[in-house]
């Protein structure tokens, strides 16, 4: 560019034939595509095929140069491709987990539900002590109040199968009640529709397996009754020892379903 820069003073071009010299001076340099279009164009090609020739006749005549310089330039093209391809993605990755992660924690902080999934989280949903290898445990809620009678009329729901329809009725001492079916291999909906057909104005009596630990699944069912029927009806819960038999468990079973139904009221225990 200098030595151009100084031919084009000493000829006094300017304008436009100044500019037209520059380009070329690029071109020579380097192919530039500015100058696609132009009569430039073509001119690269004539010295590329020029300088090819000129190295051909000069190897040719004994002109020396460096025997690596085809392979010289793969530490060049490496660290390119390290630095312009390879860098910036990484870091691109980076930010946008660390942005993801950003959104995700605010989304959370701000959902109205994050005060119940940490009592959710808090809330042992299982309880699989027995009370007999632990004496010293304390129960981790203390039993309530004991069993009351059951209602003498009401919709009985049979949780997971437990029990059978006959036995529902001679518990309630009523032929015509009605008995549901939710839980087990029930779907969502499924319960959902058994809640809205219990919404008749009557105690809802639930009947389970008592000898089988009260589970997550079931505590989400009574969450469900709670907001669905209205306010004041009576939820029992009556965890049976058999499913042939009326009776309800007892000791340390019946102290595990106490403790569960303390944990959601207000569903309270029942006995026949």
């Amino acid at each position: 560019y200098l030595a151009e820069r100084t031919f084009q003073w000493l000829e006094g071009l300017t304008g436009d034939k100044l500019r037209a010299g520059l380009g070329i001076t690029a071109s020579f340099a380097a192919g530039i595509r500015c100058n696609f279009g132009t009569m430039t164009k073509p001119l690269h090609v004539g010295r590329a095929a020029e300088n090819g020739v000129t190295a051909a006749l000069l190897a040719a005549r004994g002109f020396t140069a460096d025997p690596e310089a085809l392979g010289g330039w793969w530490p060049f093209l490496g660290m390119v491709w390290l630095c312009y391809v390879l860098t910036p993605r990484l870091l691109l990755l980076g930010l946008t987990r660390l942005h993801l992660h950003h959104l995700a924690r605010r989304a959370l902080r701000r959902h109205p539900g994050l005060a119940a999934l940490r009592e959710r989280y808090a809330t042992p949903w299982v309880d699989t002590s027995d009370g007999a290898s632990a004496p010293a445990r304390p129960p981790a809620v203390p039993a309530g109040s004991a069993t009351a009678p059951l209602p003498e009329t009401g919709v009985v729901i049979r949780w997971a199968g437990a029990g059978s329809a006959d036995l529902a009725r001679r518990l309630l001492k009523n032929t015509s009640t009605q008995v549901l079916e939710a839980g087990g291999s029930a779907s969502l909906e499924q319960d959902r529709d058994t809640l809205t057909r219990a919404d008749l104005g009557l105690p809802v009596v639930l009947l389970t397996r008592g000898w089988e630990p009260p589970t997550g699944e079931l505590a989400d069912f009574l969450d469900d009754a709670r907001h669905s029927l209205p306010a004041g009806t009576d939820l029992v819960l009556l965890p049976l020892a058999a499913d042939d038999n009326a009776a309800p468990v007892d000791g340390p079973l019946l102290d595990q379903w106490q403790r569960f139904v303390d944990r959601h009221g207000p569903v309270r225990l029942g006995r026949p």
